[in-house]
């Protein structure tokens, strides 16, 4: 898998995992790229499945994404971010209501 530097170039000795540092950063890009292709979706949302996976993986232990695996929690990703900002806005918005 590439690394993709040029996206972002989060750590230039490449992919690790068993932390939250910088190679886990540029592993979690790489699968979201790899898998969909997008640069906004992948840089959107990399930090996300960093924490929520790549940085559960352990030191030494072979892992594997499935496509299928990244895509279905892409979807939930997203609609996890749209559901925070519509409840953002309406906080907001009732905020100022309120003032």
């Amino acid at each position: 898998m590439v690394l993709h530097m040029a996206l972002l170039e989060h750590s230039p000795d490449g992919f690790e995992v068993g932390y939250t540092g910088s190679g886990l950063a540029q592993l979690a890009l790489a699968v979201l790229f790899y898998e969909t292709g997008d640069p906004v979706i992948a840089c959107a949302f990399y930090q996300d499945f960093k924490v929520e996976f790549v940085a559960r993986l352990e030191r030494g232990e072979d892992f594997a994404f499935s496509g299928k695996f990244v895509r279905d929690w892409l979807k939930s990703a997203e609609e996890r971010k749209i559901k925070q900002q519509l409840y953002n806005c309406h906080k907001l918005r009732n905020n100022r209501l309120v003032n």
